[in-house]
């Protein structure tokens, strides 16, 4: 039956092959293998392992030191859709050679196998891999030893490690499975016409029920030309390999007993009739609750020799001097098995039919229930070997005890439990760690020490005494200290904060003046009342541990007083801060020290603040708002010049309003009480202004108010040099000395121009008379709306 052709199974197959190399023929390269899947406890998550075989005498003959590549990878595909799911590179973790029943006869065919192993731990994603058909994975490698006698061109086909799994989460139920697991067979080989026995069973580690059977080889699709398949290829199916004449799936070795297989325990059974290196395979169907749910295929070559008909005498087993078949031993102990020694024997011993690594000597040591054997060959010729009887080495049951505490076996410091155990007819014996307690047929200890306790109990009539032990774990007490911030001292109404510390507390418990107080899961809590505090801390295993207690005393707030600051006017100092008690300090913006910099602050309303803090660590403070007031900004001129008989208004002007002005003396002004008053001076005077604002910032200023003399300004002169009236004098000009002063003519043209007026206008321009007529003039006098515009008649 094709493996892609079975209906509805969920199959894990395992292609494992073995090979025995013969000594004519001999190689260097793999010589069969198998893949298995462990799944790791969770959905998903298995140890995929791919284990190779390899000719380790051929390897050694041929120079070659073992091609063992350092990686190699593995596919996965669906059954049903062919398509590929995942890869996975699997590193070489290990190497182990064989062990053969008879090792002359191994040496002298050249028979040395190793396993080598390549493996990773991976994860499946189990909801891609829904399908109830189920998934296989492949490796394939070319090419067979060409001195295999029952399949056609054996050195130019391949061999395929091949392995389905089921679906690991069909229908939304996960399912976890590991793929069974063949056993490693004893090198051995056949002799003709001799019977022959080998147990090919494999071990499921999901208890699931096997069945076996024997089926024909798988070749594959690699050749000498391509040795392995490195990319993905899906397949349909993989084919068999082709049988020479006379061989069939029935006949694979032929013989008086041609090859059997034991379909519920895996044995192999053969008579041969002929010498050969013979393969074969063997698939173990796997079944649960009677459904079959996946199968394994191992390859196996067998090499039957025309043996020297030498037999060595069969060994005995024996126990204590005497020949043994059945043989018991107490749980923990061991029973010592012997045969004869002798140089000219080699032995094996075997349990349940497998060689015992390293299980040479006449002796054997038995720790474990099995059938165990013993297989004697000769040193020096290879001959036939042969097997002593059957032991069967089995537990005797020990006497029953029971160990029982009374409570918890997680204790705290201090505590203890009492481990009691029921009376009974014999001996009891108490051990803490190993060690005898010296308390003989006590039925009940008490315990407080971490460690394993363990009873021993010796029935009357039994060799094998019984155990019970329990393990006690002592928890120490958590650690606790207290301690207060700022200072264990109340002051005031302002609370003290208490923060435990502790090893590993959870809970808190606090105690105030002996009493209980609060409970908390948090190692602070904050208190306004003094009195003598301690934290009772319980940690997460219920022990609890007390801090030393801590005094909280209580003291006033220290008294401050601050003195008040008033509204500031002049930026132009700083201001000396007062307060009381002395020693504390001054915050706030433009405060250095005890010195506030009103110009540093700018204007507005600041606040300053004093801070205290007395010897008992209290503290206290208080505020001032200090006014910066904006510069009032009184403006005015120097000098206010006004005509004679004429009034002028004060030129007086601020940045802020003001609530009040006073001008002293109130002499010739309408109103001394306003900014800008009216004078009409008979004589000239200075006056002063107060200004205050109204946070109360005052300001003074003075003006110089100067009464001058109109000016006289004739209408004509007559610049003939007569000496009479020949420039244009203008009397009182003196009192105006930045005046300027402009003569047009009548086309708006200036023909003099001067400041002040010095030199009086001879009647010229540009050296020349001007013609007689009438000229405008303008004098600008320089002081506010003073100036003087006319004509003047110029005669001959």
């Amino acid at each position: 039956m094709n493996i892609f052709t079975r209906p509805n199974w969920v199959c894990l197959l395992l292609v494992l092959a073995y090979l025995i190399p013969v000594k004519q023929a001999f190689g260097h390269h793999i010589v069969g293998g198998d893949i298995s899947m462990v799944n790791l406890g969770q959905p998903g998550y298995f140890r995929l392992s791919l284990n190779q075989f390899w000719d380790e005498e051929g390897i050694a003959l041929s120079g070659n030191n073992g091609n063992y590549e350092a990686n190699l990878t593995v596919f996965v595909y669906s059954l049903r859709t062919r398509q590929l799911m995942d890869q996975f590179q699997l590193n070489r973790t290990s190497k182990q050679d064989f062990s053969y029943e008879n090792p002359t006869c191994a040496r002298s065919q050249g028979l040395r196998t190793s396993e080598v192993r390549y493996s990773a731990d991976v994860r499946f994603n189990p909801d891609r891999y829904t399908d109830p058909s189920g998934y296989y994975i492949v490796w394939e490698r070319c090419c067979r030893n060409a001195a295999v006698s029952n399949i056609a061109t054996p050195g130019q086909v391949g061999m395929v490690f091949y392995m389905e799994f089921p679906a690991m989460r069909p229908n939304s139920r996960t399912i976890i499975n590991s793929s069974p697991d063949f056993v490693l067979p004893n090198g051995k080989y056949a002799c003709v016409n001799k019977p022959f026995q080998l147990l090919f069973k494999a071990n499921d580690a999901d208890g699931d029920e096997l069945r076996y059977r024997l089926v024909t080889p798988l070749v594959g699709y690699t050749s000498s030309t391509q040795s392995l398949v490195i990319t993905p290829q899906s397949r349909t199916s993989y084919p068999t390999a082709t049988w020479r004449t006379g061989y069939s799936d029935r006949v694979m070795i032929p013989g008086p007993v041609p090859l059997q297989i034991n379909e519920r325990t895996g044995e192999l059974t053969l008579t041969a009739g002929q010498e050969g290196l013979f393969v074969f395979a063997v698939e173990a169907v796997e079944l649960r609750d009677g459904v079959p749910i996946g199968l394994v295929r191992r390859e196996f070559q067998l090499m039957v020799k025309d043996c020297n008909p030498i037999t060595a005498p069969a060994p005995v087993v024996t126990s204590n001097s005497l020949p043994a078949t059945d043989v018991s031993f107490c749980s923990g102990g061991s029973v010592r098995l012997e045969t004869q020694a002798d140089p000219k024997w080699l032995l094996q011993w075997q349990k349940d039919k497998v060689n015992i690594t390293g299980a040479t000597g006449p002796t054997l040591t038995v720790r474990e229930p099995g059938v165990y054997t013993v297989v004697k060959s000769l040193s020096d010729v290879c001959a036939k070997d042969t097997v002593s009887q059957q032991v069967n080495a089995t537990l005797t049951p020990a006497a029953r005890v029971k160990l029982t505490p009374s409570g918890s076996l997680s204790l705290c410091e201090g505590e203890s439990v009492r481990l009691q155990t029921s009376p009974a007819q014999g001996t009891l014996r108490w051990f803490h760690n190993k060690t005898d307690l010296n308390q003989p047929n006590v039925p009940a200890i008490t315990a407080q020490l971490s460690g394993t306790y363990l009873v021993e109990y010796t029935e009357t009539g039994n060799a094998c005494p019984g155990r019970d032990s329990v393990r006690l774990l002592v928890n120490p007490a958590p650690t606790a200290s207290l301690a207060a911030s700022p200072r264990p001292v109340v002051c005031g109404s302002t609370p003290v904060q208490l923060t435990a510390t502790s090893s590993s507390g959870v809970q808190y418990a606090w105690l105030r003046d002996g009493a209980p107080w609060q409970e908390t899961t948090q190692p602070a809590i904050a208190t306004s009342r003094k009195g003598r505090y301690q934290v009772a801390v319980t940690d997460r295993n219920g022990c609890r541990g007390t801090s030393a207690s801590l005094d909280i005393t209580e003291a006033p707030l220290p008294l401050i007083r601050f003195d008040s600051i008033a509204p500031i006017c002049d930026t132009r100092n700083a201001v000396t801060l007062a307060a009381t008690p002395t020693g504390g300090q001054y915050a706030g913006t433009g405060t250095a020290g005890n010195q506030f910099d009103p110009a540093a602050a700018g204007p507005g309303q600041h606040t300053v603040t004093y801070t205290y803090t007395d010897a008992n660590g209290c503290k206290n403070q208080q505020t001032r708002i200090v006014l910066v007031q904006e510069d009032v900004g009184l403006n005015m001129p120097e000098e206010l010049v006004v005509l004679r008989g004429e009034s002028g208004v004060m030129p007086v002007t601020v940045k802020i309003p003001v609530v009040q002005a006073t001008w002293s003396p109130p002499d010739d002004l309408d109103n001394p009480d306003v900014l800008q008053p009216t004078t009409r001076p008979e004589d000239s005077k200075t006056y002063t202004i107060a200004v205050v604002t109204a946070s109360g910032c005052q300001a003074e200023g003075k003006i110089h108010v100067k009464v001058v003399e109109r000016m006289f300004l004739p209408t004509a002169f007559s610049p003939n040099n007569d000496g009479a009236n020949d420039t244009w004098e203008l009397r009182g000009v003196h009192n105006f000395p930045d005046c300027d002063v402009y003569i047009f003519n009548r086309w708006g043209s200036v023909i003099f121009y001067s400041k002040g007026y010095q030199q009086p206008w001879d009647g010229t321009y540009r050296g020349e008379r001007v013609e007689p007529g009438t000229y405008t003039f303008r004098i600008d006098t320089n002081l506010k709306s003073i100036q003087y515009r006319g004509h003047i008649t110029v005669l001959y």
